[in-house]
């Protein structure tokens, strides 16, 4: 969802910066009526694309440009889990309409970026401050998301480190146990072939000793 509104956001201010080039240049004083018409032309084009960003964009229900994604709260972990204490998130209202509202040199009425006009060089410089107004606003907008998604990813860092730490332990038990397990087998097969040897041992004794009777009694006689 961050991923989502940011993206939405860096468009709108690279929109805004190329329609801070226009005022730029309306701000001229060389430029003549006409040239302003034009560049008025490629201003409004432009106003329109800011317009349908903050219209269309959405994640899932939610509309996260319209000013209406307020105090929502998001988990940090993987898949939806929580770790530590949620994360508030709020979005402005990064529509055209309400990006920009400054009082400019000819009015002290608020203009915003939807009603921005460079036909003529006193609107231009008037526009100029709007822009920058709306650029400052998208600015402090992404930065606050950068944040956010600072914070979430720190979440996601730490329960993956909690989860590699808990793999880690359960394979030193698991080890634990395979070595007891061994030691056990090793000292069955000792005893076993400990047994064996003195069952082979006492079944060897009695011949010798029927041989040394014989070999004694031979020599008597």
């Amino acid at each position: 969802m961050v991923q989502t509104a940011d993206s939405g956001l860096a468009v709108t201010e690279e929109l805004l910066t190329k329609a801070r080039d226009l005022a730029v240049q309306a701000s001229d004083e060389g430029l003549t009526d006409a040239d302003r018409q034009d560049l008025q032309a490629e201003l409004t084009q432009v106003v329109d694309d800011i317009r349908g960003v903050g219209q269309r964009h959405r994640f899932k229900s939610f509309d996260l440009l319209d000013g209406s994604f307020q105090d929502r709260h998001l988990a940090a972990g993987p898949n939806g889990a929580a770790s530590g204490d949620p994360i508030s998130v709020s979005i402005d209202d990064m529509r055209v309409g309400a990006l920009g509202r400054v009082a400019t040199t000819t009015t002290t009425a608020m203009h915003s970026v939807a009603s921005a006009s460079i036909d003529t060089q006193a609107a231009a410089d008037d526009a100029l401050l709007t822009l920058d107004a709306a650029l400052e606003q998208v600015a402090a907008q992404r930065g606050g998301l950068d944040s956010v998604s600072e914070r979430l990813n720190h979440g996601v860092r730490r329960m993956q480190s909690e989860a590699l730490a808990f793999e880690a332990g359960q394979q030193r038990v698991s080890d634990a146990q395979s070595a007891r397990e061994t030691a056990r087998l090793a000292a069955r097969r000792l005893r076993g072939a400990g047994a064996a040897a003195l069952a082979a041992q006492g079944s060897l004794d009695p011949s010798r000793v029927l041989d040394l009777i014989e070999y004694s009694g031979a020599r008597s006689a």
